[in-house]
């Protein structure tokens, strides 16, 4: 039992960082009387934050919260009934101290009772989260500007370009299914260079296009794919190339003609037989069997 001396300084302490009857929260309910001291965490807005008293006293009863401290005041045979419960505000008012509107209750219970009241917002996705990272304004540009990368749409918005991704990825909730199928088919066709389908159809391999373009080579059946994948008709002269290389192959011509009359390094064409699934070898001429 706290000592009367510590009880009456703890009642000082309190009292004199409340305000009673300040508002009414809701119907049928007496006026809350509101913590005007320390709230935890320390939120922009006290309305947002449990009450908290930190002074020598409250330490030394091993109080904390503002709504705790006022049922050991107020009601302490309900206080020693706290024992693996949570305290539930009648008012959905967290820095309310009126001890009608305090009881104990489960955690469940105390989940419910912020969903009915809508204050859940956790539970919540896309802006209408509390952590969101996305403005309406910033979903509204993303929407208007499709083709743009991830990287100028990160650098335009000030945004860190996982969570634009995140959002394009349909993971956060920001877009519909339907929203997020438009972006990214307008993001297939833009990405799709026709200065490079246009060298594909023309026969260059792919390793002339990726130097012509100063990109690296693996990106090149990527664009193909791309074009392929929205409609644009593509001409596989690599296909071509390969079923040409395997005839001669079989008619016995050695790998340095191949090269010599297709025009291509012998390292290509290995690259193409193994592709067409026999088995590499470079035919030196000049070694003896």
């Amino acid at each position: 039992m706290a000592s009367n001396e510590l009880m009456t300084q703890l009642r000082k302490e309190f009292d004199e960082r409340v305000q009673k009857a300040v508002k009414v929260s809701k119907d049928g309910l007496t006026p809350c009387d509101l913590w005007i001291g320390t709230t935890c965490p320390a939120w922009e807005s006290v309305e947002k934050g449990h009450g908290k008293l930190q002074t020598d006293t409250a330490k030394a009863l091993n109080l904390n919260y503002a709504h705790h401290i006022s049922m050991f005041l107020n009601n302490p045979e309900e206080y020693r009934k706290r024992e693996g419960r949570v305290m539930l505000h009648a008012c959905d008012t967290p820095h309310c101290v009126n001890i009608q509107h305090l009881k104990w209750d489960t955690q469940a219970e105390n989940v419910a009772d912020m969903i009915k009241a809508g204050r859940a917002k956790f539970n919540k996705s896309g802006i209408e989260n509390t952590n969101a990272k996305l403005s309406a304004e910033s979903l509204k540009y993303i929407i208007d500007n499709p083709t743009k990368s991830i990287k100028d749409l990160s650098t335009d918005l000030g945004l860190d370009r996982h969570t634009i991704s995140r959002a394009l990825d349909g993971k956060t909730g920001y877009l519909t299914a339907q929203q997020i199928s438009e972006i990214l088919e307008s993001r297939k066709i833009a990405r799709v260079d026709m200065a490079i389908i246009e060298d594909l159809n023309a026969g260059m391999t792919d390793v002339d296009i990726a130097k012509k373009h100063s990109i690296h080579r693996k990106l090149v059946p990527v664009i193909k794919q791309r074009a392929i994948e929205i409609g644009i008709e593509v001409i596989d002269h690599e296909e071509i190339l390969m079923e040409k290389i395997v005839k001669a192959v079989a008619e016995g011509v050695k790998l340095v003609k191949i090269a010599e009359d297709f025009g291509i390094s012998r390292s290509y064409v290995n690259t193409l037989k193994t592709r067409a699934g026999l088995k590499p070898k470079f035919n030196r001429p000049d070694c003896k069997k």
